[in-house]
């Protein structure tokens, strides 16, 4: 399963990976511009579990700046970090598309305690 996830200033692709074990890669694909960022592009973050907290994804050791929203299709993803309002309502219905299908794929591996109402 592939999907995207916008923050503040970036845009990951996250896919599960199973080699013998199951385990999550997101990779940077773009950056909002004139941001700055410890993670570059095309940089990957690997791990066993994925945590949606407030102040961002974290994956293995690493951590992103704050998640705004999730989608399935990665021009969605870009279009959202470039808008003006990031929070808008059908970020938020697309956010929950995707956690819908993560939850049932993933039920024990993917901390989303933050998007819930």
């Amino acid at each position: 399963m592939e999907f995207f996830i916008t923050t503040n200033t970036s845009v990951y692709c996250v896919y599960s990976e199973e080699n013998g074990d199951l385990s999550f890669s997101a990779k940077k694909i773009t950056l909002k511009d004139q941001s700055e960022s410890e993670i570059s592009i095309n940089s990957k973050l690997t791990g066993k579990k994925l945590d949606f907290r407030a102040r961002g994804m974290y994956i293995g050791k690493s951590k992103t700046s704050p998640v705004v929203a999730l989608f399935f299709d990665k021009n969605d993803a870009i279009n959202c970090l470039n808008s003006k309002k990031q929070y808008l309502k059908k970020w938020r219905e697309k956010t929950e598309e995707v956690l819908k299908l993560i939850q049932d794929e993933y039920p024990n591996t993917i901390n989303i305690s933050i998007f819930k109402k």
